[in-house]
């Protein structure tokens, strides 16, 4: 999908009055490779899962694609389809989708083109304004999974996003995607169920 610019090119002051949440050019460089590296690895190492998953939700519902492509916009403000397996109706396949965290895996493929990384700001959906002054992609998971919250203000995000900007390192990408496998946040009760 050829993306649609929806919103401004963010300015070097943000409406938030943080100004742009930007990687250093080395650091921004540094986190590409690792987003192409790890997400190609687990890719491959999942393609089994992700088999299976397609085929279990085409058989559940054959009549819809195995794949939601939901609009959602880039760091630039650019629409882009991010990839969800779709969640059948049926309550052990939808549990099981959910609880263990297989509805995101198409996700991958958005970091490999590049529209997303494997940690990042929440990805903003098109009826939301684009999340001006951060130019990071958005991810995958993030602080907003690990410190969740039933709704967040444009300011609350903004804060999250320059926070994670200003202190970055691979050790902190390294160490919320570890703490986001770990806490098994998928089930109904979770965060990351609607984290999209």
């Amino acid at each position: 999908m050829e993306g649609k610019r929806l919103g401004q090119a963010p300015s070097s002051k943000g409406r938030d009055g943080f100004g742009e949440a930007r990687l250093k050019p080395w650091d921004a460089a540094v986190k590409a490779v690792f987003d192409r590296v790890v997400a190609s690895a687990m890719l491959l190492l999942l393609t089994p899962v992700l088999v299976t998953c397609a085929l279990v939700v085409k058989c559940v519902d054959p009549r819809s694609p195995a794949i939601d492509r939901l609009p959602r916009f880039d760091r630039e403000g650019r629409e882009f389809e991010l990839h969800n397996f779709r969640v059948p109706t049926l309550p052990p396949v939808r549990w099981a989708i959910e609880r263990l965290g297989l509805r995101h895996l198409p996700e991958l493929v958005n970091v490999m083109r590049g529209e997303m990384s494997l940690v990042g700001p929440r990805p903003l959906a098109v009826q939301s304004a684009p999340l001006v002054g951060s130019t990071i992609r958005p991810g995958m998971t993030g602080l907003w999974v690990l410190e969740p919250a039933a709704e967040r203000t444009p300011q609350q995000i903004a804060e999250l996003t320059h926070s994670y900007a200003s202190s970055w390192s691979l050790a902190t990408d390294i160490d919320i995607l570890v703490r986001s496998a770990g806490a098994v946040r998928y089930g109904p009760n979770s965060s990351l169920r609607d984290r999209h």
